[in-house]
């Protein structure tokens, strides 16, 4: 069962009561703003900084990348050029998924929470596949853990973009009284871990 988030003329209208959620973003408009809280259950995040005088850049709405329109934040060639994306679960997460592709692989972080209410965190290597294509990602919670939100990004001197489309999230549906920490989680840990993803560049294909 997936309840669909769809944006109506700015609005969002929910369908189908569940635990399922998918935000497809096929109701923006091209060249709008992805960054913002999706049906009170995600804050997704979008940035690109760069070591040259020019202004730090956010994402947008584009259908470079599949069939669809997309999240897509990108820096052409450039000294020091970082490009992420992030979502913040607002409720815990016990598993979620997306398509994607970039110009380089790239690294994602994820952070929740184990059995014992202690932070957890972890990262998986993307892989890029040198086409325009999304390729399907997917990462469920251990038993007894949960997600509280994930950030990818991709660092280089020349042209970085990471494209994003379908992000599909499962939330508890009975939490039994554990909560998602406050948002101050989203972007310092965040920022500090894209920091330290520099070293990731231009790994091969598999």
């Amino acid at each position: 069962m997936r309840k669909k988030l769809l944006i109506v003329g700015g609005a969002l209208a929910v369908q189908f009561n569940a635990s399922a959620l998918l935000i497809d973003f096929n109701d923006l408009s091209l060249g709008s703003d992805p960054n913002g809280v999706y049906g009170g259950q995600v804050r997704l995040t979008t940035g690109g900084q760069t070591d040259e005088m020019r202004p730090a850049t956010s994402g947008e709405i584009s259908n470079l990348y599949g069939d669809s329109p997309n999240v897509l934040v990108r820096l052409p060639s450039g000294s020091g050029n970082l490009v992420s994306i992030a979502a913040e679960f607002l409720s815990p997460t016990l598993g979620f998924s997306f398509d994607v592709n970039s110009s380089y692989s790239l690294r994602l972080l994820y952070t929740g929470i184990d059995a014992l209410g202690a932070a957890l965190s972890g990262s998986v290597t993307i892989f890029n596949t040198h086409d325009l294509a999304l390729n399907h990602f997917s990462l469920t919670a251990a038993p007894g853990t949960y997600f509280t939100g994930f950030s990818m990004s991709q660092a280089d001197d020349g042209s970085v973009e990471i494209a994003m489309d379908n992000l599909d999230f499962t939330t508890a549906t009975d939490p039994a009284g554990v909560r998602v920490p406050d948002s101050g989680w989203t972007l310092g840990m965040a920022g500090c871990a894209l920091l330290s993803l520099f070293g990731l560049r231009r790994l091969a294909a598999v």
